[in-house]
């Protein structure tokens, strides 16, 4: 399970997708081994200011948690009301509390039955970007991005336009568990309407063809390889192993590494 996220977010950067950094890391806390650990970086402005990107409002999606059971707001979708979202980093020229754009995007997905409102989906969303995390979604085989949580959607001031993060994707996951293979993720209402969009269509395809054209596939799956061989490794003396059984775990590795 901790190499799900970690070559997701690898396979993001590798893709131009907006993610946060991450490693692999042996953790000693106060000269305990504590292990093998996933390092992954919060989403904030540094994520920005690290993607050369100017500060700007990240939105952040979770019905989960606290924001589930607040009063009033609706608890089965996040594109229903921008009341809730939050963010977790902030253009200093407006205030907290603006979320204006997110209200105009949330307006137009739920009219995006009407080619007015894909014409102004095509004006506001980064179609490049979005084309390249649909591509990201359909390799790493995700669909934790969903409806209710795992949302973090960046607001450039400068050309007025929402850009994607990628957050806790889980690639392949249900792909290990025998779930067949599907080449389109649609697992949230922003996509559905997304793929009623041409442009979006056009940008997705050559993301697609890019990946594969310039042999990046096989440069993920070179470090697919040189990962699982470092856990294997790793895992035999790592002494919080779950299970506590080497030989399960990395059982488990290579079959990850297989899909």
């Amino acid at each position: 399970e901790q190499l799900n996220n970690y070559l997701s977010y690898r396979l993001a950067k590798m893709m131009g997708v907006l993610a946060p950094r991450t490693e692999l890391i042996r953790l000693f806390l106060n000269g305990e081994d504590r292990g093998v650990h996933i390092l992954v970086e919060q989403i904030k402005e540094l994520t920005l200011r690290n993607a050369s990107l100017m500060p700007g409002d990240i939105y952040r999606g979770e019905l989960i948690g606290k924001d589930l059971f607040a009063p009033g707001a609706p608890t089965d979708s996040l594109f229903r009301s921008a009341a809730v979202w939050d963010k977790v980093a902030i253009n200093n020229h407006y205030t907290e509390s603006s979320k204006a754009p997110l209200e105009y995007l949330i307006k137009l997905i739920q009219q995006s039955h009407l080619p007015e409102a894909q014409e102004k989906l095509s004006q506001i969303m980064d179609m490049e970007a979005w084309g390249r995390f649909s591509a990201f979604e359909s390799l790493a085989q995700t669909m934790h991005t969903d409806e209710i949580h795992n949302w973090r959607i960046y607001f450039d001031p400068w050309r007025s336009r929402f850009a994607p993060i990628v957050w806790d994707p889980m690639g392949w996951a249900d792909t290990l568990r025998g779930v067949s293979i599907q080449n389109n993720r649609i697992p949230n209402s922003l996509m559905k309407a997304l793929y009623g969009n041409g442009d979006f269509i056009r940008a997705r395809s050559k993301a697609l063809h890019t990946f594969f054209d310039n042999n990046i596939d096989q440069e993920f799956l070179k470090l697919v390889s040189k990962t699982i061989r470092i856990m294997i490794q790793e895992v035999s003396s790592d002494p919080y192993l779950n299970p506590p059984q080497p030989d399960i775990v990395n059982r488990w590795l290579r079959l990850l590494g297989s899909k």
